[in-house]
């Protein structure tokens, strides 16, 4: 246990980690805040390898210096509590994180609630580590698609249209299958939205964030950005591409990019059928817990 607190003061300071401990032993929670240590302290980790493969492969330079050791001057400017410490960590990942994010798609450093009780704090805690590591997650699968892309001579710079789905050996790229109807691209913005909805009610009762966007088949993500008056949907190739871009407001689309193949819209009406069927399943569920409930 003790190992998990030596490898958080290279994070947060020595002085810093001895509050820690002495709060974790007065909460009776030691075991607790070594378990968010241990698992903080991989998230650095991860996150030190990642951005040292998102700067090769971008062909960039780091924008901010490694995590450095805090000196006493820095752990004495603001006296915080043991938690609020962690939480700290915590919001430096997600800014960390945000260096290889576009301006639309950084995310809102983690925030404890100082009001909150103990326990209650430690349970954010852990639901801001989750959602940090389905960041890093995102983040792999998008530097891995880059690593990907420039074995195959192809960097940001030069990008390549990519489908949304791989068509099979004997198909040419962008083909039609069948007799299926293509969707226009309002149509397709529109099933991606109502996609992405289900998506992060399902995320919402399982606990997990997709805010770093959801994978569609093994060559691009889907992301959503949601704000008062507008809603922006998009899709993008793992190398970076933007391939599909939309903005819907007072209930009318406006598309920005349109790179999809009609196979690749084919491919999108079929998440409508999805889409409706785990709908059904969300409701299904919701019905039984309130009849559990009532009785």
């Amino acid at each position: 246990m003790l190992v998990f607190f030596c490898g958080l003061a290279a994070i947060v300071g020595k002085k810093n980690v001895e509050r820690i401990i002495a709060a974790a032993k007065k909460a009776g929670r030691e075991k607790e805040i070594a378990k968010i240590a241990e698992r903080l302290q991989a998230a650095y980790d991860r996150t030190d390898e990642l951005l040292e493969r998102s700067d090769r492969v971008t062909e960039s330079s780091p924008e901010e210096p490694s995590q450095s050791t805090p000196t006493e001057e820095d752990e004495q400017e603001t006296p915080q509590s043991a938690n609020e410490v962690l939480a700290g960590a915590i919001a430096d990942l997600d800014e960390r994180i945000n260096r290889t994010q576009p301006p639309q798609k950084k995310s809102k450093p983690f925030s404890l609630d100082k009001n909150a009780d103990f326990d209650e704090q430690l349970k954010q805690l852990n639901a801001a580590l989750d959602r940090i590591e389905g960041r890093l997650d995102a983040l792999e699968a998008r530097i891995e698609g880059l690593e990907k892309a420039v074995r195959e001579g192809v960097t940001e710079k030069t990008p390549k249209s990519a489908p949304v789905s791989q068509p099979a050996p004997d198909e040419e790229e962008g083909e039609v299958e069948g007799d299926r109807e293509v969707p226009d691209a309002e149509t397709c913005a529109e099933i991606l939205l109502n996609a992405y909805n289900i998506s992060e009610q399902q995320a919402a009762v399982t606990g997990e964030s997709i805010e770093d966007g959801i994978v569609l088949g093994e060559s691009a993500i889907l992301y959503a950005m949601k704000e008062e008056d507008s809603t922006t949907i998009s899709i993008e190739s793992m190398d970076g591409e933007e391939l599909f871009a939309a903005i819907q407001e007072q209930g009318e689309w406006e598309i920005l990019t349109d790179r999809l193949s009609d196979r690749d819209k084919q491919e999108i009406a079929t998440l409508h059928d999805l889409s409706v069927e785990v709908e059904e399943d969300l409701e299904e569920e919701e019905g039984q817990e309130k009849a559990g409930i009532e009785m």
